[in-house]
């Protein structure tokens, strides 16, 4: 070990800033568990646990989550996990959530598909990002929300980048419209959408610790115009409860080159939206409804008709 040797303690990729505990010890346990409760005691409304599959005793988790618990039903669990975390997160599971790269990836490769900088994700962890068509990306997103329920989904902390990611902007070559529309789907899902920070205006960012560089004190014009877009996204979920806690289906129609998706309660009307990443203008299926309640181009532009939808360009129903 590199940190034994070097530092006298093992540590954490051998960074000396993070000393590695043994969790097989119960002092340490206990120890943690009085840290967890204290801040909770204090008043936050829970914890982001970091790589927490790394220590040596995982069912310290459980002792963790009956301790937040106790102190606060409502506190939230999420977990950095980036792999599929059924047995984490549903009942029995010690965690409420994960960070939802097992959601985000596939929206990547989709959204951002043959725009993806292969500088940009070379030798990091968005390495395996690839591009993909309508039907891998609908069959993809349809085999990730099977694998929780719908309960259990509506909790999952969705995500697209974070400070171990480049950004959006970089990933898609400088080309900031991809982006946004992936963005602007992950906001039309079940879970809680966790833009970070900087991406509701198109921050760039390559390799750590480019991706953790500070906020503008001044916007572009270009910037400003990105952060309305992604305002008035989140202000249109908020006004439907569809958006939030509904299901999802796809929308069906095997001519079309949009995506379509419906969010609906049983029994219900459906909220209906489709999205043209195309780089032309799409025909609209003739079987949806008439004029749509809420439209909005990533571009900056609308150019479709009623019965078109211009690039970039999402619409609701």
């Amino acid at each position: 070990d590199q940190g034994q040797a070097q530092f006298g303690y093992r540590c954490w990729w051998n960074l000396p800033a993070l000393p590695k505990m043994n969790f097989q010890t119960p002092q340490v346990q206990d120890y943690f568990l009085d840290v967890g409760r204290y801040w909770l005691e204090q008043g936050i409304d829970g914890w982001r646990l970091d790589v927490p599959l790394e220590i040596e005793d995982l069912t310290f988790w459980d002792r963790f989550r009956t301790m937040v618990k106790e102190v606060n039903p409502e506190a939230y669990i999420v977990a950095e996990i980036w792999e599929e975390a059924q047995k984490w997160v549903e009942d029995g599971g010690p965690f409420d959530a994960v960070m939802n790269y097992y959601l985000g990836k596939p929206i990547l490769n989709f959204f951002l598909g043959n725009s993806l900088d292969a500088a940009t994700i070379a030798d990091n962890n968005y390495r395996d990002l690839k591009p993909i068509t309508l039907q891998e990306f609908q069959k993809t997103i349809q085999q990730v929300l099977a694998t929780y329920s719908h309960e259990t989904f509506c909790r999952q902390m969705n995500v697209l980048t974070s400070h171990d990611t480049p950004r959006l902007l970089n990933l898609a070559g400088g080309d900031s419209v991809p982006g946004q529309l992936a963005l602007a789907f992950l906001a039309l899902l079940p879970g809680a959408p966790c833009y970070y920070y900087g991406e509701e205006i198109g921050l760039p960012g390559a390799h750590d610790p480019d991706c953790r560089r500070g906020y503008p004190e001044q916007l572009t014009t270009e910037q400003r115009r990105i952060k309305d877009f992604h305002g008035k996204v989140i202000a249109i979920r908020q006004k439907d409860q569809r958006l939030q806690t509904g299901k999802f289906r796809w929308y069906h129609n095997a001519d079309s080159e949009l995506l379509l998706f419906e969010r609906f309660f049983d029994g219900g009307p459906a909220a209906i939206c489709a999205i043209n990443t195309t780089a032309a203008s799409q025909t609209l299926p003739k079987d949806l409804p008439g004029k749509a309640d809420f439209s909005l181009s990533a571009s900056g532009s609308c150019e479709g008709s009623e019965g078109k939808l211009s690039p970039g360009e999402i619409r609701l129903w």
